[in-house]
């Protein structure tokens, strides 16, 4: 048996740092993704915009030069529909919120781990799915509601087009409608010849005797029968106008029979075949655009007996027809009292239009139907004589309102566990950061070899000076700035403060009150370990006493960092352009990432300056 082979989902990765990339790019790909890697926004856009199978984006907040993620996905979605998740380090409220405003799919702090960020991007992708599909059903449902409107437009402008005069009255002889030239002839417009006996609008004499002809309507609803109207027939119009008119009257009935009004057609006797026409094309169309309506349609008397179904409902409730003549809660369902809620109670009760969803019909595949019940009002007395019920089928939607609440829930409850996942993996990292520490503190007791001893001690300096992060990120209110003076003075403490160095060396600081963001702090913090280290190593020999210096500033758009001592000074063969030691190979690396310079001045003692962009 043969198979479809299909396309792997396309994941746009945005992440400026290369071995993370690398990382993350290996974790996709060994969960069966492609993956298409950028190192920067305005790239991610150019791909995002000229890829068409891209499935996700993957998106770092933080990109270096040039926009960030945030903006590279604003750019992005303006232009193209695709879920963005963003990858990143920060976890404070601001940026989380940013991300929000975008529209995105996720937010996934890095080092969550591969199984959180597996997860995340498939419920990313369910949920961009199920967007789509409710977007869809959304659509067609505009889609019948226009069409719906397009009918009732068509039906009163088909009406109102009419080449006769018509007007339709009630068994009562009030009229209901009259056209356009059926207002035109008798002076009466539609909204005040609505609701008033048929002699008031429609006042016929013979043309001889000026003796009032008897009304057709009258006759109609007295027989039952098709009334024609006599010859030499005048209509007086309200002006005093008058006009030769000849045509008939007939009663309207349901399907059962029963009357419910009359439609009165007259015309000028010049048009006496194009009337037959007209009539009967009007008649048709009419119960053609009734019964195209997509809802259910139902007409109840103010007893709540329903007078008029149309296709739809009589479809629906089929094993319960005849439908007419029945109370509407007996036929539609199965019950001797009245519904609670009834919104055709609450509509005679407050002339408004009133609505409500209640369950389907039974032993179907309607579930859930929405009722819409309009009144409508006698013009004289206000009183309501009757309520259009439109019953329209919600099941697809309100399914899709379930399943959304479901989602809702399940999203909590995976936020939640997120937040528990990352606070227990800094605390396990803290941890682990002292636990190595304190291993190889017992391995330097160990050691005799000074050189080692050296290496070993500048392992944990370094370790320790991660560690000081941690704290200072536990003590902050997010994590992802941390108070920089501070930070540098700890840094600075745990490295001069050491029992080799019992008051030799005297620490003048001045640090700028400062937050910045833990991307540049921790190599700042780490250029500062290592400088001092070196202090101590090299600057005062034997028991040499002396004054070293740590300024950090901020002048402008520049951050400038300066470690100074009074000792020996640097050999003149080395600098950090030629550096061979693993110190300053550090150094100058951790430079280059922050977007800074250094210079070193070598005149009574070594100051080494470190200037970078405050907002890099």
């Amino acid at each position: 048996m043969g198979f479809v082979m299909t396309r792997p989902k396309t994941i746009l990765l945005v992440e400026d740092e290369s071995i993370v990339a690398l990382s993350e790019e290996m974790v996709l790909q060994n969960a069966g993704y492609a993956v298409i890697v950028v190192h920067d926004g305005e790239t991610a856009v150019a791909s995002a915009l000229s890829h068409g199978k891209i499935d996700l984006i993957l998106m770092d907040i933080d990109l270096g030069p040039g926009i960030d993620g945030t903006e590279s996905a604003r750019r992005i979605l303006a232009q193209r529909d695709v879920p963005v998740v963003f990858l990143s380090s920060h976890t404070e409220r601001t940026v989380v919120e940013r991300t929000e405003e975008i529209g995105s799919y996720g937010y996934i702090v890095k080092d969550s781990g591969e199984t959180v960020l597996l997860a995340s991007i498939k419920m990313a992708l369910r949920l961009f799915e199920a967007n789509r599909t409710i977007d869809r059903r959304n659509e067609e449902l505009r889609e019948s509601y226009d069409q719906i409107a397009y009918r009732n437009r068509l039906f009163e402008t088909t009406f109102d087009s009419i080449g006769d005069a018509v007007i339709t009255t009630d068994r009562t002889g009030r009229v209901v409608r009259i056209n356009r030239v059926g207002a035109v002839l008798t002076g009466w417009p539609q909204d005040e010849a609505v609701g008033r006996e048929l002699h008031e609008v429609f006042r016929i004499v013979n043309a001889y005797t000026r003796e009032t002809v008897e009304n057709p309507v009258a006759r109609v609803l007295a027989t039952g029968h098709v009334v024609g109207l006599a010859n030499h027939t005048v209509l007086i119009a309200r002006d005093g106008t008058e006009y030769q008119v000849a045509d008939s009257a007939a009663p309207i009935r349901d399907e059962s029979g029963e009357l419910h009004g009359v439609v009165l057609v007259f015309r000028d006797v010049t048009a006496e075949y194009e009337t037959h026409s007209n009539l009967a094309e009007s008649r048709n169309f009419l119960s053609a655009v009734l019964e195209s309506v997509q809802d259910g349609v139902s007409v109840l008397n103010p007893d709540l007996t329903v007078r008029y179904t149309n296709n739809v409902m009589k479809s629906w409730y089929a094993d319960r027809a005849p439908l007419e003549g029945k109370k509407c809660h007996h036929v539609y369902h199965n019950s001797d009292r009245i519904c609670d809620p009834c919104p055709t109670v609450r509509c005679m009760r407050s002339g408004r239009t009133e609505s409500v969803v209640v369950p389907g019909v039974p032993g179907t595949d309607v579930e859930w139907l929405e009722l819409f019940s309009y009144p409508m009002v006698d013009e004289q007395t206000g009183a309501v004589t009757g309520i259009v019920e439109f019953v329209r089928d919600v099941t697809h939607r309100r399914r899709a309102e379930r399943q959304m609440q479901m989602n809702e829930q399940v999203l909590t409850t995976l936020v939640r566990e997120k937040s528990t996942l990352m606070n227990e993996l800094q605390h396990r990292v803290k941890n682990s950061l002292n636990i190595v520490a304190s291993l190889i503190g017992i391995e330097i007791d160990k050691l005799h070899d000074e050189t080692a001893r050296r290496v070993f001690s500048d392992a944990r300096s370094r370790i320790y000076a991660m560690s000081l992060m941690y704290d200072r990120l536990s003590d902050s209110d997010g994590h992802s700035a941390v108070e920089i003076g501070a930070f540098l003075r700890d840094v600075a403490d745990a490295v001069l403060g050491g029992d080799e160095l019992p008051g030799r060396l005297k620490l003048t600081a001045e640090l700028a009150e400062l937050k910045l963001d833990t991307r540049r702090a921790i190599p700042i913090a780490l250029i500062v370990n290592e400088l001092l280290t070196n202090v101590v190593k090299y600057a005062y020999p034997g028991e040499t006493r002396g004054d070293v210096r740590v300024e950090f500033s901020v002048r402008d758009t520049t951050c400038r960092l300066t470690v100074a001592d009074d000792g020996v000074g640097f050999p003149a063969d080395i600098s950090f352009d030629n550096a061979t030691s693993t110190g300053m190979t550090l150094i100058k690396a951790l430079v280059e990432q922050i977007y800074g310079s250094i210079t070193v001045e070598s005149d009574d003692g070594v100051s080494v300056t470190v200037e970078f962009p405050f907002s890099a």
